[in-house]
């Protein structure tokens, strides 16, 4: 039987795993064939960079400048609004609410009322750049967008829609970090119409506020006017029922009054005639007191006061005094020259003495004015106008006389006249008064 036989030598002994790794060849890089790759495939590296750069350059031909104009405004949620301006609801006001109110506004001037007002303001409808431009998308975009909002509409109405949308889309409110200033930034081709557009929506915001003022003082005023008027039926019932009370009682009214009102008028009109007499009595028993402890005779007291002779004597007494000059002053004696220096000392204000000669008093006050002013905001005077506080010239006039002026009260004592004051008291007082009425300092 024939058999084949392979001579098959023997295998050689197996080598280590580890072995053959390491007699493995490692790869390695080379830069040379780095280079020849890309000597061989440089379309295909260059391609996309320039692809990327040939549309930059055509996005940057083609795509329109936008200038951006940033207008501020403060929006202070603590100043009192003209229904409620009292200091307990200003009180209430925090941090958290702060935020609500400013991010509020921020909202607010957004919004599409504000809006609106700018577009018409400034007849952007009319304005090409915020017309919206038909492109080739837009039918499948009718498609599928909803024109419920739109429906029954006028044709101005919808394009100031249109306006607005794009006028939103231009436009970005935000807040300066934890201020109350926000930024409206309004992006546009122009840079003057840019900053025209933000500053009509900063104005337009502050008419918004106006608005709401006016509209919140109008339904207070309703308010009020209706609670006048409540209050005038309910005082004009009272006035009904009063009448009513007093004709069921007899109460008549004469002149403006009730009869019992008028009773006491009477009363007190006989009250006052008793006590004139009462002191005209007690005068006349003092002067027969004095002539008593005189040595004169009393006897004939009420027969002088009332003998025609002794009135005409008196009358005659009088048309004569009418024409006499009676001096009225303090009635004490005193000296400028001492009572200066306490003045000062009052006042707390040095003294500077008489040089020799007067000193007019209108020229050294001539410039005084803008100080009086200053002191009189500082200390809370009534009066900065120092012409209507003091007239200089009036004081020169009386204090800068060459010679010395002393005044006789003698007729006056004469006549019976011996009450007196201290001139130094008289100043302190008048001072005192000026002070606690906030007419100087």
């Amino acid at each position: 039987m024939l058999q084949r036989s392979f001579d098959q030598p023997p295998s050689p002994p197996e080598e280590s795993t580890a072995t053959a790794i390491e007699r493995s060849p490692q790869p390695t890089v080379d830069l040379r064939e780095m280079a020849r790759i890309l000597r061989r495939r440089w379309k295909t590296v260059a391609a996309p960079p320039l692809c990327l750069i040939v549309l930059a350059l055509i996005y940057i031909v083609a795509a329109t400048t936008l200038y951006t104009a940033t207008s501020t405004v403060l929006v202070d949620p603590r100043r009192a609004n003209a229904v409620e301006s009292n200091q307990s609801a200003m009180s209430m006001s925090n941090f958290g609410t702060d935020d609500a109110t400013i991010e509020s506004e921020a909202l607010l001037i957004q919004s599409i009322a504000i809006l609106q007002r700018v577009v018409e303001k400034l007849k952007l409808t009319d304005d090409p750049e915020f017309v919206p431009t038909p492109g080739l998308l837009d039918p499948i975009k009718r498609l599928f967008s909803s024109s419920s909002s739109v429906a029954g509409a006028s044709p101005e109405d919808a394009a100031k829609a249109r306006s607005v949308d794009i006028l939103q889309r231009r436009m970005k409110v935000t807040r300066q970090g934890t201020t109350f200033l926000v930024d409206i930034n309004v992006s546009s081709e122009s840079p003057r119409k840019a900053a025209v557009i933000a500053n009509a929506v900063a104005e337009a915001y502050f008419e918004e506020q106006v608005r709401a003022k006016y509209d919140d003082t109008r339904i207070a005023a309703n308010w009020l006017n209706g609670q006048i008027d409540g209050l005038k039926s309910r005082v004009v019932a009272s006035e009904k029922a009063v009448e009513d009370f007093r004709s069921a009682n007899n109460l008549t009214v004469s002149q403006g009054v009730t009869v019992n009102d008028q009773q006491i008028t009477d009363l007190n009109n006989q009250l006052i005639a008793a006590r004139v007499q009462t002191a005209e009595a007690r005068a006349k028993f003092d002067q027969i007191q004095q002539l008593s402890k005189s040595g004169s005779d009393p006897g004939g007291f009420n027969a002088a006061i009332s003998s025609d002779i002794v009135s005409k004597l008196r009358a005659q007494y009088a048309d004569i005094a009418k024409n006499e000059a009676y001096n009225i002053v303090n009635g004490d004696i005193f000296r400028w020259s001492w009572l200066w220096p306490r003045i000062a000392k009052w006042f707390g204000v040095a003294w500077e003495g008489f040089e020799g000669a007067p000193v007019l008093l209108e020229s050294q006050m001539a410039n005084d004015g803008e100080i009086w002013k200053t002191m009189a905001t500082k200390y809370g005077l009534v009066e900065p106008d120092l012409s209507r506080v003091a007239s200089p010239w009036h004081t020169d006039l009386d204090m800068g006389r060459p010679i010395e002026v002393m005044t006789d009260m003698t007729l006056s004592r004469k006549l019976g006249f011996h009450v007196y004051q201290n001139t130094e008291e008289a100043f302190h007082d008048l001072f005192a008064s000026l002070r606690e009425e906030k007419v100087i300092p």
